[in-house]
């Protein structure tokens, strides 16, 4: 598996919502203040995404499907 990183340096995280499809990621941070978009192809296998962040986070999962 191909590892990816990327990195932005912002004052406050105040909202992050992730879009992921059967070929793409979307990342928009703070309403769009900073934006990631990545070609995504997963395996059937595949059902782990792994975010790191200093400090504690909420996470909430739709099934858009």
């Amino acid at each position: 598996m191909k590892i990816e990183s990327r990195t932005c340096k912002l004052d406050s995280l105040k909202t992050m919502q992730i879009f992921i499809d059967t070929s793409s990621l979307e990342i928009f941070i703070n309403e769009g203040e900073e934006t990631f978009t990545a070609r995504y192809f997963p395996k059937l296998k595949e059902k782990e995404i792994l975010f790191s962040r200093e400090g504690r986070f909420d996470l909430m999962k739709w099934d858009l499907a």
